[in-house]
């Protein structure tokens, strides 16, 4: 049966259904995450204001068009961002159907776990390029080619020189966060950044609530955005320049300079390459790489066989680059990181089956071409 309108527009059965789960929807928030909106409302009430005024027809015909696209979420946001819509904004209409009334709301807001990230990479680009274009007063905003326009600059670029800037950033960014009252896990989410995408599992987002407080992370990471790629940007140039030997720390797992994003990567293609099994969270693997205390390491199953201990020590090689300088000490944090066997400590097959492998790819470099496949293809 076909429905229409108070306008005789044709309505399509499948958006009844919408209408009526969107009824019942919830917006995400963790109050422990976000403790204020009201923190950054006053940025909030500055951005709200910019973006496009849209008629009712207009409205309708966006609605049509995700109706047409049966709702496709990341198909929404390229609609949002190629028409220069405010993310912030919802737009709503009236219609009725059998009786009932429906106002139905046109916007992108994220309403399940999977939305939040497409949202938050859209949202906080979005508030970025705003607060460039109307030369925000109250503090000074850098895009990601202005820092990187002014690095270009130097007559000469070292090692040094580049530590310098990651220090300069990482102040900065401790400067806006204090000064704005940001969340605090900001200060530290360059190292959870990459270029086109945003980690939110970082901020532990998981519960259902209202959708303030994804704005306020939306508008703390739009703020620092340029700070966040022009690190990762540092980070990267750092590599080209030495070829640094992490320290090994007694009682700490391995240190890699990867972001959380690259090891998630490497981690799932190792899962599905049968190498490793399948831990509880993803994290857990990313810890062993974080210089987290040995003791609350989650050790990672290596199932697979052949070449097994070159395959763990050429991949512990290319993300950590460790100094070996005390082998003790490297053997004591790979017997906490690795295991082949969940529950059990290898420590033994350390000692007797290990020898070899170490000095070819200590010695040697020799490696083993699938995991460096894994690593710098990812």
């Amino acid at each position: 049966m076909e429905y229409y309108d108070e306008n005789g527009d044709l309505i399509d059965e499948d958006y009844i259904d919408y209408l009526q789960r969107m009824d019942s929807a919830v917006f995400l928030n963790d109050s422990e995450v976000i403790k204020s909106f009201i923190k950054v409302e006053p940025i909030y009430l500055l951005l709200k204001n910019k973006g496009v005024e849209l008629t009712r027809i207009e409205i309708k015909k966006v609605n049509k068009e995700f109706q047409s696209i049966k709702f496709d979420y990341g198909k929404m946001i390229s609609i949002w961002s190629e028409r220069k819509f405010n993310p912030f904004e919802r737009y709503s209409f009236n219609i009725t159907h059998q009786g009932k009334k429906y106002s139905p709301v046109v916007d992108v807001f994220p309403r399940n776990l999977e939305q939040i990230k497409p949202y938050l990479d859209f949202t906080s680009g979005w508030v970025n390029k705003t607060l460039l274009e109307i030369e925000f007063k109250d503090f000074e905003i850098y895009s990601e080619s202005e820092y990187i326009d002014n690095f270009q600059k130097f007559d000469s670029v070292n090692f040094e020189l580049i530590e310098k800037e990651i220090e300069r950033i990482r102040t900065r960014i401790s400067f806006l966060v204090d000064k704005l009252q940001l969340n605090e896990n900001l200060l530290e989410y360059s190292n959870y950044f990459e270029n086109s995408t945003t980690d939110i599992s970082f901020f532990g987002l998981n519960r259902t609530d209202r959708i303030e407080n994804i704005w306020s992370l939306a508008i703390g990471i739009g703020i620092l955005l340029g700070e966040y790629k022009y690190s990762s940007f540092l980070n990267n140039e750092k590599r080209k320049y030495v070829n640094i030997k992490n320290v090994l720390k007694n009682g700490y797992s391995y240190k890699s300079d990867y972001s959380d994003l690259k090891l998630l990567g490497i981690y799932k293609k190792l899962v599905d390459g049968g190498y490793i099994e399948e831990m509880d969270e993803p994290n857990d693997f990313i810890k062993v790489f974080r210089e987290e205390k040995l003791n609350k390491i989650e050790p990672i199953v290596w199932k697979k066989v052949q070449k097994r201990w070159l395959s763990i020590l050429t991949l512990i090689h290319l993300l950590v680059n460790p100094d070996y300088l005390n082998e003790t000490l490297f053997r004591n944090i790979l017997g906490f990181c690795f295991t082949f066997k969940k529950g059990k400590n290898i420590s033994e097959d350390i000692g007797k089956s290990m020898r070899n492998p170490f000095e070819k790819v200590v010695l040697n470099r020799k490696l083993d071409e699938r995991i460096r496949k894994i690593v710098e293809e990812n």
